[in-house]
């Protein structure tokens, strides 16, 4: 039996409910984003901006767009799908909603699955 009733009284009151959500305060206004959200998002889109450019680049046979700086080292599609999973990803964060979280979670394994598929072969020696 639980002597302290404060402490049901809390459980079933409206203050239980707010943790269902980000954010229990309802009754005001959303903050301004800061610095570091403006950062993030412009960051997230140069990702995917430079993924598809680079695989833009690849399907269209265009050297320049996958080779930047011009040394003959071009970036390879993998790269490519990695940077673009991973811009989307970070974007899709910025939704603050668990159905983007979920799926951020999922290009974030794809990321990760992919990168050590990268590392087996570089470790067997076919790249």
């Amino acid at each position: 039996m639980i002597k302290n009733r404060s402490i049901c009284k809390f459980a079933n009151s409206d203050a239980s409910i707010g943790t269902e959500r980000l954010s229990a305060r309802t009754d005001m206004p959303a903050a301004r984003p800061d610095l570091t959200f403006y950062v993030l998002v412009c960051l997230a889109a140069f990702a995917l901006a430079t993924g598809l450019a680079t695989l833009v680049g690849w399907w269209a046979k265009v050297p320049r767009l996958t080779d930047w700086i011009g040394h003959g080292i071009s970036m390879f599609p993998n790269t490519a799908v990695a940077g673009a999973c991973t811009g989307v990803a970070l974007l899709l964060v910025t939704f603050r909603n668990r159905a983007c979280f979920l799926i951020a979670g999922c290009l974030a394994i794809f990321v990760a699955a992919l990168g050590a598929e990268t590392k087996v072969e570089s470790a067997k020696g076919k790249v």
